[in-house]
């Protein structure tokens, strides 16, 4: 077995459960020197292609970027963070709206195809974090270079630059909002569930074990009540 063949067996079987990858994804802004196989690859780009999409017109385009001077151009054209050439692939993600415009019009152009593309970065980035894969979801940079570079047509929207490798650095879980201060039941600050509740891995085993604990006790009223009742009756005979 050659190294990178080595390599992909490695991380091709590192796999974590959905809510696992959702809570480990992290925005990585340092890589290692060391290629994705290329079998990890086609399956993040093919995640990304199984995302959802409205009336299912596919209108994301993957264009997949190895070599060097090209890495460094897009780096300069996101604002000059430079940092995003460090990765060996960088996916530009684009949108070709005409299609869906056509069948849905101008909303489908202004907000379903951002949609589309928007579900597959994420359904990307998710995989590659499940293989042990670094990424960073870009939207600032100016695409002129970019369209001039690698000859994107006038009507193709770039969408977002994804650079890809294995990271260099763990970063820590950004600081949010509380779930609970974000999610509302029926209206519009409307009802709050209780806080204490979230997150749900971690207050439902106690739940369960409190769940226990009651039948438990309840189960012993009940046995005891029926032998109470049995001795009574055997009392009345």
């Amino acid at each position: 077995m050659d190294g990178t063949s080595f390599l992909y067996s490695k991380v091709f079987s590192f796999k974590m459960d959905t809510i696992q990858v959702i809570r480990a994804r992290r925005s990585v802004h340092k890589f290692l020197d060391k290629k994705i196989p290329d079998e990890v690859l086609y399956t993040v780009l093919e995640a990304g292609h199984c995302a959802p999409c409205a009336g299912i017109y596919t209108n994301w385009r993957f264009l997949v970027i190895e070599n060097e001077e090209q890495r460094k151009l897009i780096g300069k054209a996101a604002m000059k963070q430079d940092w995003i050439a460090q990765a060996p692939v960088i996916v530009i993600v684009c949108s070709d709206p005409i299609a869906i415009a056509k069948a849905f019009g101008e909303r489908a152009k202004k907000l379903y195809s951002i949609q589309n593309v928007a579900a597959a970065v994420e359904n990307m980035i998710l995989a590659a974090t499940n293989f042990g894969i670094g990424s960073c979801w870009v939207g600032a940079f100016a695409e002129t270079p970019l369209r001039k570079e690698f000859k994107i047509p006038d009507g193709v929207e770039i969408h977002a630059i994804i650079p890809l490798g294995f990271p260099a650095e763990r970063p820590a879980q950004p600081s949010k909002p509380h779930f609970a201060d974000v999610c509302w039941w029926n209206e519009w600050f409307g009802l709050k569930r209780a806080p204490e509740m979230f997150p749900l891995e971690e207050t439902m085993p106690k739940v369960k074990k409190e769940l226990q604990r009651h039948l438990a006790r309840a189960s012993k009223e009940v046995s005891t009540a029926i032998k109470h009742i049995q001795k009574h009756a055997k009392k009345k005979k």
